[in-house]
């Protein structure tokens, strides 16, 4: 297993810094952690903080980090670098390996992209998914830190099981339900998540992995700008189909991180797959609630055939501009079908429950 020599990624960083190292205490776990300036990872590593973690994390670009987080934080430590690049992993490697504390465990949240269909994005969005991760865990064993680690953290998605099939209108995902993905996304997340299962069997460490639906509690995520478009009543739906939308707030998912931290001894197995959602909903309660909200909102039911076209010629423009496209056809059965997220395996394992809710929400924080 080698680096990435990737000198072109965005945000490529000259080096890596330690900026504050903990003073380490027993008591107290140490953590390593990725994608602390992303949506999702922002809220989690201020949770970890506030919990009295020892945080040590891995950020490409300082000056984000220092906007969300400020110039100082207790318990911190700053790792300077780039995932994908030979010339910042060979400074981290040093600052990893002269770290005098071990790591009990690593929360890795980098990742992402588009659910584009178009190929343009097929070796980005792998690189940022499964190459990093690649990359992280090839870092952790020449330094020697994967030894001391009991747990990994992987936040994966949803989309990793693609659209199963299904001859009938409700599809229920469970952690056994067979993967079907299909778009770049997809695949790279089912491919970053079988290859951390080949390095829990080889290390003596449990993995956790979280399939993620749609995460939302920001200002400006996709979410509210989904919502924005039911505001002004031009999203787009399926005539006489009762699609549906899994939804997590993203509170939830910090809760059942730090669940899992710190209940390592209740999960099943070395390697561990979970499905975290609360709930599915369908799009004309969306287009309620935002009524509600508001006082005004739709959605446009349109025939499937005519939204096929649509997206079709969508696809190909957006390709043609080298951008990746709103909605495409794969996107488009999803919204045809009854999507059920079956949580019970996770709530029962930790005895977990939902803080958040859709509704709630949505009348006390959107504008």
């Amino acid at each position: 297993m080698e680096f990435l020599d990737n000198q072109g990624t965005d945000g490529d960083l000259a080096g890596s810094q330690v900026r504050e190292r903990p003073t380490a205490k027993p008591q107290k776990k140490t953590l390593l952690v990725t994608g602390s300036t992303g949506f999702i990872g922002a809220h989690v590593t201020r949770e970890l903080l506030d919990k009295g973690y020892y945080v040590y994390t891995i950020v490409r670009d300082k000056n984000k980090f220092t906007k969300l987080f400020g110039e100082k934080c207790h318990n911190l430590a700053i790792l300077e670098g780039d995932l994908l690049t030979n010339a910042s992993l060979e400074k981290l490697k040093q600052n990893v390996a002269s770290i005098g504390d071990d790591f009990d465990a690593v929360v890795h949240m980098v990742g992402g992209g588009p659910l584009t269909s178009n190929s343009k994005f097929t070796s980005a969005i792998f690189d940022l998914n499964y190459q990093t991760t690649c990359n992280l865990v090839r870092l952790l064993e020449i330094t020697h830190k994967l030894d001391s680690i009991a747990l990994f953290v992987y936040f994966s998605s949803l989309a990793a099981m693609g659209t199963p099939r299904s001859h009938v209108n409700t599809i229920v995902y469970r952690e056994t339900t067979s993967c079907e993905p299909v778009l770049p996304y997809e695949r790279a997340k089912l491919r970053t998540e079988n290859f951390l299962r080949e390095v829990t069997n080889k290390h003596n460490f449990k993995t956790v992995v979280f399939r993620f639906p749609q995460v939302y509690g920001g200002e400006d995520d996709q979410f509210a700008k989904m919502i924005r478009l039911i505001r002004k009543g031009v999203f787009p739906v399926v005539r006489n189909k009762v699609g549906t939308l899994p939804l997590l707030h993203v509170q939830n998912a910090v809760k059942a991180t730090c669940m899992v931290l710190g209940n390592v001894g209740l999960i099943q197995g070395n390697y561990d797959v979970n499905l975290i959602s609360e709930k599915s909903y369908s799009y004309d309660h969306l287009s309620e609630l935002v009524k509600q909200k508001y006082g005004t909102g739709g959605i446009v039911k349109l025939p499937y055939s005519l939204l096929y076209l649509a997206i079709l010629m969508t696809e190909n423009v957006f390709k043609v501009f080298g951008k990746p496209e709103p909605l495409n056809r794969r996107r488009l059965i999803s919204m045809t079908k009854d999507r059920v997220v079956d949580c019970g395996k996770f709530s029962e394992t930790f005895g977990f429950q939902y803080d958040h809710s859709l509704p709630a929400f949505m009348s006390d924080h959107l504008r």
